[in-house]
């Protein structure tokens, strides 16, 4: 396993392969790299020109969202969890969430109750007007599971702890939420294909990140990767206030989501031409992400298996995706 250093040096690495084709990239990609490094508890000198579109609020600021939060009326949330030993690296990630320029009316970090969190690093968060609330850790889940509970009359973007996001993030979710306002919102999603036997292949073999699609439609995966919009329709679900998933699918909220969703015949829209790809940085350089076990180990392939059977889609699930365009 690789070690923290040698993970720094892969994010500094990415930092300095990167480049947008798009203008006002300057100042801000240093001061955002600076960040990352402080975060991780590292001092390195670089120079990085070109990268990312990000713009940061100083630590010492307090964010102002707009318009305040008003429970009479649909806002904008986002929310997102993290972990004990994750945390420490979540500090520009939570600034770019901050910087958008659709500004969320409110930015929720979900975070387990039993967990020690370090101290410093709460305050530095709550220094900025982001919301943190303790809650029982439902791992993955955790990110989702009470925002809908607390804010399902809101418009809720799931955010990951570990990317960098593009200034446009929010704004461009929010533009097709207003064309599709039935339908889950994603700026990164994969294909979901099928063999000749009309089963699903494995997931790792999915056409990922696919925007030929113009509309809503099943076969379309959504990733929270990139950020992902839920309406209040899909909040208003029953499906995923039962905890089942703590059985069934423990470690894959989107498999879980998705499901919830082909039950209720709610489909999912690709944002066109999305500014995924203009993320500044993935910041991959935890010990604890759940890409190698659920991706290359194939676990979530058992996940869906498990969510086809307690849904009832074991032998339809063909049906079901492709049948309902």
């Amino acid at each position: 396993m690789k070690s923290i250093d040698e993970k720094i040096a892969e994010a500094e690495a990415e930092w300095r392969s990167y480049r947008y084709r798009y203008a006002g990239v300057r100042e801000s990609a240093g001061q955002l790299f600076r960040a990352v490094l402080r975060s991780a508890g590292k001092r390195m000198n670089c120079a990085v020109r070109n990268i990312c579109s990000v713009s940061i609020f100083p630590v010492r600021k307090r964010v102002r969202f707009h318009p305040s939060y008003d429970k009479a009326k649909v806002n904008l949330v986002v929310s997102l969890t993290s972990t004990d030993k994750r945390i420490k690296y979540i500090l520009p990630t939570l600034y770019s969430l901050a910087s958008q320029t659709r500004k969320p009316d409110l930015i929720v970090l979900w975070l387990g109750k039993d967990k020690a969190y370090p101290k410093g690093m709460l305050s530095k968060i709550r220094e900025t007007g982001i919301l943190i609330r303790f809650r029982e850790d439902l791992g993955p889940n955790t990110k989702y599971y009470y925002a809908f509970r607390e804010y399902g009359k809101d418009v809720v973007i799931t955010a990951d702890d570990d990317i960098i996001y593009h200034k446009e993030m929010t704004e461009e979710l929010y533009r097709s939420y207003l064309q599709y306002p039935d339908a889950v919102i994603a700026r990164r999603v994969h294909k979901i294909r099928f063999d000749r036997d009309r089963k699903p292949v494995r997931y790792k073999d999915w056409i990922w990140e696919y925007w030929g699609s113009d509309s809503p439609s099943h076969d379309l995966f959504a990733t929270g990767t990139g950020g992902v919009l839920y309406p209040p329709v899909v909040m208003g679900l029953k499906c995923w206030e039962n905890r089942d998933f703590l059985k069934v699918c423990p470690k894959a909220d989107d498999i879980w989501l998705k499901f919830c969703e082909l039950k209720n015949g709610i489909r999912v829209f690709a944002v066109p031409d999305a500014g995924f790809h203009k993320d500044s940085v993935n910041l991959r350089t935890l010990k604890t992400s759940l890409s190698e076990k659920n991706i290359d180990r194939g676990r979530n392939d058992i996940y869906i298996r498990s969510c086809a059977q307690y849904f009832g889609f074991k032998d339809d699930l063909c049906e079901r995706i492709l049948g309902e365009r």
